[in-house]
C-alpha cells in the first residue's frame, strides 16, 4: 500500500512512518494538515503515509482538490503546501459540500487544476482499494508501525526524524 500513499510532509520510512488517513470532509482533519504548513521542520523531516478518505457520494470534491495538489509545480510537499496555504478560502465550500463554489475558487487560485482531474480521481482510486487493508474508521486516524493507532492526532505525531 505505500505506493499509493501521498508523501505530503515529507518522504516517509516503509518501515517506520505511520500511516494517516484524512478527509477533506472534516474540519479537524483539514485544521490538522493547515497545522502542519506552520511546524518548522516540515521538509526537513520524515512524514507519514498520507492516505485521503471520502464518501463515495461526496469524492467529487475530494478529487478536485487532489487535482489542484496535483496542478502545482514543484515537489508533492510544495504541491501539498500550495494548496493548504489558501485553505482558508477552501474550507467553507470543502466542509458545506458546496461543490459549484469549490471549484470556482479552484479555478480562480489553480486555473490548471482541471487538466489534473484525471490523474486525481486515478490516484483516489488507488487509495480506496488502498484503504481497505487498513484497520479504523473515522478520521484522523493514525496507525503506528507497532500496530497501535489514534484519532486524537496533532501536528507533533506526524512528524519524526
Amino acid at each position: 500500500i505505500d505506493q499509493a500513499a501521498f508523501q505530503w510532509l515529507g518522504p516517509f520510512d516503509p518501515k517506520q512512518s505511520p500511516i494517516l488517513v484524512v478527509s477533506f470532509e472534516c474540519a479537524h482533519c483539514l485544521d490538522l494538515l493547515e497545522q502542519t504548513l506552520k511546524h518548522p521542520k516540515l521538509g526537513s523531516l520524515k512524514g507519514p503515509k498520507i492516505f485521503v478518505y471520502a464518501q463515495p457520494n461526496n469524492s467529487a470534491d475530494t478529487i478536485a482538490l487532489l487535482a489542484a495538489i496535483l496542478s502545482a509545480p514543484g515537489t508533492p510537499q510544495e504541491q501539498f503546501a500550495a494548496v493548504f496555504s489558501q485553505l482558508d478560502m477552501l474550507r467553507d465550500p470543502l466542509l458545506m459540500h458546496d461543490s459549484k463554489e469549490l471549484r470556482n475558487r479552484l479555478d480562480a487560485i489553480f486555473p490548471k487544476y482541471t487538466e489534473k482531474l484525471a490523474a486525481a480521481r486515478q490516484q483516489f482510486n488507488v487509495q480506496v482499494v488502498a484503504l481497505k487493508y487498513i484497520p479504523g474508521k473515522g478520521s484522523p486516524y493514525l496507525l503506528m508501525p507497532d500496530g497501535t493507532s489514534k484519532y486524537g492526532v496533532v501536528p507533533t505525531d506526524l512528524l519524526f526524524h
